[in-house]
């Protein structure tokens, strides 16, 4: 049955034919095999089937089968890396955070894709040349076309049980007071910024008071994240090491070090006393993760105390993230706009080892733009009746979240796993404009960012790219600094206490032995060469 619905959808499948094919009919063209590197889960039990199906539909429109070479994101950059140094035959690939494209492109494991435009002309009109721009290298050439899930960010929100919050004097004046703060000093000086922490405080020692602390503060990529990093242009970050900053309204472009600054002085001190006083969980030492508690992973209210979250782009796409939490919560935004944010954290590009290059680009001008749409939703989802099924919006509720049509996906309302029977990840290539509507990839919510993108601030540095060639000694011994005293360390989760202070001095010392002097002035250099190459300004 599985095959007869297979082959029932390859037959009903067509292909538009668009500018790719404009000079040469599909039997024109000579027959190639694609090699495509793709993250994702690995192979799952249908997965072949529907790569099948793919290359029925591509050797149909233009003579191409392609070989999908699927790699779990864990083990992606290692097979990345062994495969450039074999020179391993590979034509298009999917790069992602963790591969950095401008090292990539120094090293010239990458080709520029500009020099193959004319292969795809629908592909570099399907987002704004002005936008295209932002994404080219320091060499002005474009080595990544980005997967678009919209290119705005910056504006996140912290989340607070309700119950937790009924303990204060007056609930909705505590939050009202802190969603001002946050909007009015997000890209203040922190001694002003500070003012947040100071609120916090009043919250913690009311639940300390009730004995409603539950698990505790768990700090890291939560609030810390806000008063250390809104209002900073921030680059040349590498797995932890302390990345280079710039104030925002710095005429002279300053570049900052991360954490020899006042802000990380006084963050790492109040961290210590609210260990001290209670507030982080006395057995954080020994956790292997403090990221602040999502809020899709409670249950209970009283597990924590303050939650995050990243999709509060807009007013209603923050109302459709927290109607799926359990329990009432009241929540702030970190700040009172977006930011536009490059899309490099996900896209494909052409590696210098490809043996076809104007067909990748061919097929890349079809699978990434809306006249490839049913093949890129065959690739993300799988087969109708097999792998998902077709809704109609019964409430107004669920029309607002998914829209009139939405699937269901059979393996779960999440991503892919690997235990699904099939599921990719359309975020890992083409455009989530084009994707269906899902739980988890809801239409609505992407026409959100579309109007955010809109009006989204634009940092003067958003194209900045650092070249990380003449320091790579340098940043691997600060990665390791970095790894043990605030990663996975003790400053940031305040355990030492009153021993702080001397741990961080140590802490300080130990990263200028390692190099950051050196790693901050390349920094410098490279931003100094970038504003007065663009005229650049706030």
């Amino acid at each position: 049955m599985k095959r007869l619905l297979a082959l029932a959808l390859a037959a009903a499948l067509a292909l538009t034919m668009t500018g790719f094919l404009a000079a040469a009919a599909a039997d024109e063209l000579a027959p190639v095999e694609l090699v495509y590197w793709i993250g994702g889960d690995g192979g799952q039990k249908d997965t072949q089937m529907v790569y099948d199906i793919i290359n029925e539909k591509l050797t149909e429109a233009m003579n191409t089968t392609v070989s999908w070479v699927n790699i779990p994101f864990g083990e992606y950059y290692d097979q990345w890396a062994r495969a450039m140094a074999a020179q391993e035959g590979i034509d298009l690939c999917w790069t992602g955070w963790m591969i950095r494209i401008e090292e990539e492109a120094s090293a010239g494991s990458l080709l520029p894709l500009d020099d193959y435009a004319e292969y795809a002309p629908d592909l570099f009109a399907s987002l704004p040349a002005s936008v295209i721009d932002v994404h080219r290298d320091s060499d002005g050439k474009l080595y990544q076309f980005p997967a678009w899930q919209g290119m705005v960010g910056k504006r996140h929100y912290h989340a607070f049980p309700q119950a937790k919050l009924d303990l204060l004097d007056d609930p909705q004046g505590w939050i009202d007071e802190l969603q001002r703060l946050m909007y009015d000093l997000w890209d203040k000086p922190f001694e002003e910024k500070f003012q947040v922490y100071d609120h916090l405080e009043t919250y913690f020692e009311v639940l300390k008071q009730n004995d409603a602390i539950a698990y505790g503060y768990t700090p890291t990529n939560g609030i810390d994240v806000w008063f250390m990093g809104e209002g900073r242009a921030t680059f040349g970050s590498y797995n932890g090491v302390v990345a280079g900053r710039v104030y925002y309204y710095d005429d002279t472009f300053t570049v900052v070090a991360g954490r020899d600054d006042l802000e990380s002085r006084m963050h790492f001190e109040r961290m210590a006393q609210w260990f001290e006083k209670g507030y982080i969980r006395p057995d954080i030492a020994s956790l292997e993760l403090t990221e602040l508690t999502p809020f899709w992973t409670v249950t209970d209210p009283d597990e924590t105390y303050v939650m995050n979250g990243h999709n509060a782009f807009t007013d209603d796409s923050l109302a459709k993230e927290l109607a799926g939490c359990g329990f009432p919560v009241s929540a702030v935004f970190t700040k009172p706009t977006t930011v536009f944010l490059p899309g490099q954290s996900t896209g494909t590009s052409l590696p210098y080892t490809t043996r076809n290059p104007e067909r990748a680009m061919m097929f890349a001008n079809l699978l990434l733009t809306e006249a490839g749409r049913e093949i890129y939703n065959l690739y993300a989802f799988g087969v109708e009746g097999l792998h998902y099924e077709w809704k109609k919006a019964e409430d107004e509720e669920t029309l607002k979240l998914l829209g009139e049509d939405y699937i269901v996906t059979f393996g779960g309302n999440g991503q892919s796993a690997a235990t699904w029977d099939y599921g990719g990840r359309p975020w890992t290539l083409g455009s989530l404009k084009f994707a269906f509507s899902t739980i988890a990839y809801p239409q609505p919510y992407y026409a959100d960012l579309i109007a955010a993108e809109a009006v989204a601030y634009v940092e003067p540095l958003a194209n900045f790219k650092f070249d990380p060639s003449n320091v790579e000694i340098e940043i691997a011994n600060l990665q390791s600094v970095n790894q043990e005293y605030v990663i996975d360390g003790m400053l940031n989760r305040g355990y030492m206490g009153a021993d702080w202070e001397a741990k961080y001095e140590e802490y300080l010392d130990k990263l200028y032995s390692a190099g950051l002097e050196t790693y901050l002035t390349e920094i410098q250099g490279q931003v100094d060469a970038f504003v007065e190459r663009t005229g650049a300004k706030w």
